[in-house]
């Protein structure tokens, strides 16, 4: 699954580097900066009192990245997916033309600041295999 960053600050996740415990774990942060894309893979790791780990893709390396951190971005719509992002654009797309039809200027000047929020870099996606 790929997800774009939506979030205009970008996200900051914790990312996985060594260790099968809590007592022993090493983590770090990394930054992901708006409209990045985030590939998820198949591979994942769990650490007893942290929770699971899944393998993510982003800014050209992948690393181990906390599923709990990446429901709570999901749920507070900092990520989406393509998906959903490229079928709100075709929605706004839509939104646009009618608003011109109609000559709504509001509506239209909405319209287009949401439809520049959901841009993102559909170059540089590449899924995880």
């Amino acid at each position: 699954m790929d997800f774009v960053v939506l979030h205009k600050t970008g996200i900051s996740i914790e990312c996985l580097y060594y260790g099968i415990e809590v007592s022993n774990i090493i983590t770090g942060m990394s930054q992901i900066d708006s409209g990045s894309l985030i590939s998820i893979g198949e591979d994942v790791k769990f650490i007893v009192n942290k929770g699971w780990f899944i393998l993510v893709r982003f800014n050209n390396r992948e690393e181990f990245v906390c599923l709990n951190t990446l429901e709570e971005l999901i749920e507070a719509k900092k990520i989406m997916l393509i998906l959903d992002v490229e079928l709100e654009k075709l929605v706004l797309q839509y939104q646009i033309d009618y608003a011109l039809k109609e000559k709504n200027k509001s509506s239209f000047y909405k319209c287009v600041k949401k439809l520049k929020g959901l841009q993102y870099d559909e170059i540089q996606g590449a899924s995880i295999n």
